[in-house]
């Protein structure tokens, strides 16, 4: 199985298959492409991916749009993060 990370591939359609992989297309420079897969993690911002997962998540799209009434911003709130790796040689 080829591994390699993509790059300019953007997720057009997420589906569920009778079996509960997933099959993923893509649109690419090479065009439509399609992955199948037992999990999906997805590192993009929840409105990257909104009409994406409404195939298996039916109210993605109405809680992309859903207005944060306590800081008045539309969606879904993604606050800041920071990752600090420290690494330390064993001698």
């Amino acid at each position: 199985q080829d591994a390699r990370v993509r790059l300019r591939w953007q997720l057009a359609r997420l589906e569920r298959a009778a079996d509960g992989a997933f099959n993923a297309t893509f649109s690419t420079p090479d065009g439509e492409m399609s992955v199948r897969a037992k999990s999906v993690v997805s590192t993009v911002p929840a409105h990257a991916l909104k009409g994406v997962l409404t195939p298996i998540l039916p109210s993605a799209d109405r809680l992309c749009d859903q207005v944060r009434s306590e800081i008045d911003r539309l969606g879904i709130y993604h606050p800041p993060v920071c990752a600090v790796t420290v690494a330390y040689p064993k001698t």
